[in-house]
């Protein structure tokens, strides 16, 4: 999965990044001893608004010194100068040829990143930064942001003297213990893994919610203009489950012209989309107007809709490499609205041919939750996503034999917007303390829908009939790795009164 995942790691590389990008690179090196051989190299950026570790750094001993080369990713970082930087004596800037005392050249350093070593010698070593996309990087096919780019080729790379007042400074120790908790490159994958798999299951209730919106209606009605229906409902996604539910329609005719109505759904099942689990579910409510030219399906119709759901979810985070499996439960809700018009068309006496074009907007909330069961928790902040979908085909109408009536349906959502929030949180993760999960665009996804259902007339005002639609997502580069199929079946009841 991480190496399906990778190339999108370029949108992830804005993690934590903000502020103007052309102002931000390292300016500065520093060295901290902690004794015992260990040290810490710091790489200085002036800008001022990074708050995220990136690329790693390679050290090797040079002129006669015995350390073979070693390249650790930057897993330390400081809002303010590290604690033991001296400008001259292991703090250093460049002048464009040579590494010079720390203010020695008119910038400065506002934030830094660190890396510990270990087992060094005095001697003379040559540092190399080594960014994302680099053959060496723990991330090859990444791509690097501005923020730790080396102002030069000094800052790049250069030769280092680290003298036994470095190496072993007297009366000193560790001052900062060993991190042994999940890597920033596997925690960033395991994040964004999870956030795609909220797609899939936003799209699972997109595709119910749809359906309520564009076709939930009751037409069946009696001398009072009133008409009632149940119906029971499965919805499955290819691969993913299946989730049932039960539909209760109420509709009133005031005039032949217009209908006005509501509906109330209940799932009964909770499915699993990937890493994401349905709990429970709130009934899902809707209402409904429709404004006809005729009443036998003829001429000009407009239907508007609205409705609404609210799910609690489990939600366990992809075990990529070292980040953990954390599990949190949050809650969604989702709501959407938008109109439908029509023109129905008599082609043959009895079968009808109707046109249609509207535009939806649906909108998805999941709240901010915290992990558990895990030895370093995230806690994620709200996340969103805003779509505005334009619905587009034609469905044919009409009574092969007494009674009955068929309707055959072919169209396409197309989402012409698409607004997503990035995913946010907080962790004692190094590298992710306060982190901002940037993900790909998706507008232009284009779904095709095919639909068919025959209804019964029982006589005395009541009805019987059948609906099967098939919703078809093609792969979304990075959010599903194939193709994705949802399929719904309906039976339904009505009466009239």
């Amino acid at each position: 999965m991480f190496k399906k995942i990778a190339p999108l790691l370029w949108a992830i590389a804005l993690f934590l990044s903000s502020g103007s990008p052309v102002t931000s690179h390292t300016n500065s090196i520093g060295y901290v001893g902690e004794g015992s051989g260990t040290v810490v190299f710091w790489y200085g950026s002036w800008h001022s608004n990074t708050t995220f570790n990136e690329g790693s750094l390679q050290l090797v001993g040079s002129n006669g010194t015995a350390y073979n080369a070693v390249v650790t990713p930057f897993n330390l970082f400081s809002a303010t100068l590290p604690t033991g930087l001296t400008a001259g004596t292991n703090h250093f800037q460049s002048n464009g040829t040579a590494l010079v005392p720390y203010g020695t050249v008119q910038t400065v350093s506002y934030v830094y990143q660190g890396v510990r070593f270990t087992n060094l010698q005095p001697g003379t070593y040559t540092f190399t930064y080594i960014p994302l996309g680099h053959a060496l990087s723990y991330d090859p096919t990444g791509t690097p942001t501005l923020d730790w780019q080396p102002a030069d080729n000094v800052i790049l790379s250069s030769d280092v003297t680290l003298t036994a007042a470095i190496i072993s400074p007297p009366g000193t120790a560790p001052t900062l213990p060993p991190y042994s908790g999940p890597g920033l490159a596997y925690t960033v994958a395991s994040l964004v893994s999870t956030a795609y798999d909220q797609y899939n299951a936003y799209q699972h209730r997109l595709a119910s919610l749809m359906l309520g919106l564009t076709s939930y209606q009751c037409d069946t009605f009696g001398e009072h203009g009133v008409c009632t229906s149940v119906a029971a409902k499965s919805s499955t996604t290819v691969g993913d489950g299946s989730d049932f539910a039960g539909i209760v329609t109420v509709a009133w005719r005031p005039i032949n012209h217009v209908i006005v109505g509501a509906f109330i759904e209940q799932s009964t099942t909770n499915p699993t989309i990937g890493s994401v689990q349905f709990r429970s579910h709130e009934p899902t409510v809707g209402a409904y107007a429709t404004l006809q030219e005729n009443t036998n399906q003829t001429g000009a119709k407009l239907r508007l809709a609205y409705a609404r759901s609210s799910d609690s979810l489990r939600i366990t985070r992809a075990a990529i490499g070292t980040a953990e499996a954390g599990t949190g439960l949050t809650s969604m809700g989702t709501s959407g609205y938008g109109a439908e018009l029509s023109y129905g068309i008599e082609l043959v006496e009895g079968w009808v041919a109707t046109p249609y074009v509207g535009a939806w907007n649906i909108s998805t909330e999941r709240r901010g939750y915290t992990e558990t069961n895990v030895s370093y928790p995230i806690t994620h902040g709200d996340a969103t996503l805003d779509t505005t979908t334009v619905t587009y085909g034609a469905r044919l109408s009409g009574s092969p034999i007494e009674n009955i009536t068929t309707t055959f349906g072919i169209g396409f959502e197309s989402d012409v917007s698409s607004k997503q929030s990035a995913a946010t949180g907080t962790s004692n993760i190094l590298g992710a303390q306060n982190f901002s999960v940037t993900l790909p665009s998706i507008n232009g996804s284009t779904r095709a829908v095919v639909s068919a259902s025959v209804a019964y007339d029982l006589g005395s005002n009541q009805s019987l009939g059948a609906t099967a639609v098939v919703r078809h997502t093609p792969q979304v580069e990075g959010y599903m790795q194939q193709d994705n199929t949802n399929v719904i079946a309906l039976v339904k009841y009505s009466v009239g009164f």
